[in-house]
């Protein structure tokens, strides 16, 4: 038990370095791996997203600059997300893990 309480509170910890912390957040995944949120933004999954027993942590890159070659300033405007496995659903953390897993097959 203490084992996991440590990985968790790192894992927080981690998570909030430098970050907003969001209560509720809505957003729809297609099979593409592209995430469109309620405010209109759209974002590509980026294939170093990863699944845990304790959620998913998924990184993020604007759509418009999907198509960049990977540098240190493009990698910097990506956007990481934990999403904590009970927030979901079963069906849709199933769907984030089969997307992930397309993702992976294509690169």
């Amino acid at each position: 038990m203490v084992v996991v309480s440590s990985v968790v509170l790192v894992g927080v910890y981690l998570a909030t370095q430098n970050h907003q912390h969001v209560g509720f957040l809505n957003f729809e995944l297609n099979e593409q791996g592209q995430c469109f949120f309620d405010d209109g933004s759209g974002y590509q999954l980026h294939t170093s997203s990863r699944l845990s027993f304790l959620g998913c942590w998924l990184i993020l890159q604007p759509i418009q600059t999907v198509n960049v070659v990977p540098s240190t300033k493009s990698h910097r405007a990506m956007n990481s997300l934990f999403i904590f496995r009970d927030s979901l659903s079963s069906q849709d953390f199933s769907r984030i893990a089969k997307v992930l897993s397309q993702l992976d097959q294509q690169h």
